[in-house]
């Protein structure tokens, strides 16, 4: 009795830890052609101006969101075409909050920005950010039972991300993929569920476990 307990046990598991994928901060093609049809970084990188601010913080000049319809003509006029004012603020709450480039990680590049840098093409290199990281165990137990001969009885215990750690697009996780919102024109964007930069609006993987019965013959 005591091994037919304890016999015909078996463990498997997979383990995987890694850090985060990269990612590169990017423009969307329809956001520049309403920028300009013959602005020259139509769909290309933003201007990076302070590396070690938050990478959700981005700005925007005023003139650029102005052509984007975001504020009006006034507000220009009393900040100067040379301001820049808070993207994700303005994307977030709708609230105008001057901001110089030094206070964001990102300037949204448009015409109004590349005016001010004297450049139409954005600073931001390739796969400068990561997504979370990949931390999942994958375990599966086996007990074999035999019934006769050539009858056996296989019970199976089987979990995925037996730890539950909060790790994106992979095994239950269902929809949310890999990585962040990378368009930074998103930045602030949280009601949408699809911020700039933002780990939280992915969807994560969580536990499953799963019981089976197999019978051998």
């Amino acid at each position: 009795m005591i091994g037919h307990l304890l016999g015909g046990w078996q463990i498997n598991g997979t383990y995987f830890l890694t850090s985060g994928a990269t990612f590169t901060p990017s423009e969307s093609t329809t956001l520049n052609s309403s920028l300009g049809l013959t602005y020259l970084t139509n769909g290309d990188r933003p201007f990076i101006t302070n590396p070690n601010a938050d990478r959700t913080l981005v700005g925007i000049n005023v003139m650029d969101a102005f052509l984007l319809g975001k504020i009006p003509a006034s507000t220009v006029t009393a900040l100067g075409q040379s301001a820049f004012i808070s993207l994700t603020q303005l994307n977030a709450t709708g609230t105008v909050v001057q901001i110089t480039p030094n206070d964001v990680k990102y300037i949204l590049n448009g015409p109004g920005a590349a005016q001010v840098f004297g450049t139409p093409f954005g600073s931001a290199g390739r796969n400068i950010e990561r997504g979370p990281i990949f931390n999942q165990l994958n375990l599966g137990f086996f007990k074999n039972i035999r019934i006769k001969e050539r009858l056996t009885a296989q019970f199976r215990v089987e979990m995925f991300n037996a730890l539950n750690h909060p790790t994106p697009g992979v095994g239950n996780n269902v929809g949310g993929g890999y990585l962040p919102d990378i368009l930074v024109s998103d930045a602030g964007l949280f009601s949408s569920n699809s911020a700039f930069g933002e780990n939280r609006n992915i969807t994560y993987a969580h536990r499953v476990i799963q019981l089976a019965l197999r019978i051998v013959f």
